[in-house]
């Protein structure tokens, strides 16, 4: 069994206490401009976790299909779309293996949700989403950028919830395989304590493009934080690409 075959359960959201409402406007409104997302526009999330991006984009009258892996997600995408009276499309997938091919005017990966495989692996993914795309197509992907990491590495952090449950981050980089291992210990407040494990191959601008350009995507925009350009203290990092015609 695999870190993401159980990291992402119904306490995935209790650890990410800072994915408000108001990250995730700020989330849908870069989509939406680095997208360029039209109405008319057959669009993917993947993976699309608790739904969060889909429901404001569908709101805001985009045609959006979510993917996930995980069941528990999916539950959870579910109950927030009958909440918030939004309904989208959402199919479970590994996106290892995407059902569909040339069906997607655009499609995102947000939120470092790239590098959970063995580099092998990533690229073979990457290849899908490239297949997934109509002729024309974009492709956005988001993460954390590997420079950044290496030359402000953080080894451990503490912080508090509204509730003042604790949440313990241990990290732990390879430079030589660029992967980084991070430990989550979550502390209720009735001393219950939640470990949770996960392993990520994190990537330079370099290499990103890199892999772009080998899948076949023409390389449109490198994204640093918050949209503005790309530079090598820019803590997180998006590449859009393009399917050739």
């Amino acid at each position: 069994m695999e870190w993401f075959d159980t990291f992402f359960d119904r306490n995935y959201n209790r650890m990410y206490f800072n994915l408000t409402d108001e990250r995730t406007v700020r989330d849908a409104d870069f989509i939406q401009e680095h997208l360029e997302l039209k109405p008319e526009d057959e669009i993917l999330d993947l993976p699309c976790g608790f739904g969060r991006h889909c429901i404001e984009l569908t709101r805001r009258g985009f045609k959006v299909t979510g993917m996930e892996y995980n069941q528990p997600q999916i539950d959870q995408a579910l109950e927030l779309m009958e909440k918030a009276g939004i309904k989208f499309e959402i199919i479970q997938a590994d996106m290892r293996n995407i059902p569909h091919k040339n069906r997607y005017d655009k499609i995102y990966n947000f939120f470092t949700s790239f590098g959970y495989f063995s580099d092998e692996e990533n690229e073979k993914t990457l290849g899908e989403f490239y297949s997934a795309l109509k002729p024309g197509g974009l492709f956005l992907i988001e993460l954390v950028n590997r420079d950044a990491i290496i030359k402000n590495f953080i080894p451990s952090s503490v912080s508090r919830t509204e509730e003042n449950e604790i949440f313990l981050e241990e990290r732990k980089f390879d430079p030589l395989t660029s992967r980084q291992n991070v430990l989550f210990t979550f502390i209720e407040n009735n001393g219950n304590r939640i470990e949770k494990v996960i392993d990520l191959r994190m990537y330079s601008a370099h290499e990103l493009v890199n892999m772009f350009k080998k899948t076949g995507f023409i390389v449109e925009k490198v994204i640093g934080t918050g949209g503005v350009p790309f530079v090598i203290n820019s803590f997180r990092l998006c590449v859009v690409g393009r399917k050739p015609c």
